[in-house]
């Protein structure tokens, strides 16, 4: 009896499984020749498009590209699941204005802002020095 219901519950731990599997794939991954892969969370709603030898993909929420490859150079797109790693770097808006790009004042490209230091930032075409 024990063997007959043990039998009969395997098709559904399998369907179980599945389900939970599919459930955790949380991103487009864009795999290219050269190893490398782009990935792009399902939150920031992701379309798929390819034009003039090129593929992007691009947010349907706010039309930012978001990946740019060659199509000769994408071995494939899939959907997987990716554990994003946040930052802590935070979009930074001065004056209504997003801010593109971030430098320390020896010019090397910032990855986190430190408060009372000088930061060189770069939005819109201009450059300006601001004190955070």
């Amino acid at each position: 009896m024990k063997k007959f219901l043990l039998m009969l519950a395997m098709p559904f731990l399998a369907l179980s499984i599945s389900a939970e599997e599919a459930s955790t794939l949380n991103a487009v991954c864009v795999d290219l020749k050269s190893g490398d892969s782009k990935y792009v969370a399902f939150s920031d709603q992701p379309t798929i498009k390819a034009e003039d030898g090129k593929l992007y993909v691009v947010s349907a929420v706010d039309n930012k590209q978001l990946v740019l490859a060659d199509l000769s150079d994408v071995e494939k797109v899939s959907a997987e699941s990716h554990i994003f790693t946040p930052t802590g770097i935070k979009p930074l808006v001065i004056n209504g204005k997003d801010v593109e790009e971030i430098y320390n004042i020896d010019g090397t490209k910032a990855t986190t802002i430190v408060p009372g230091r000088i930061y060189i930032i770069k939005s819109q075409g201009k450059t300006r020095k601001v004190v955070k």
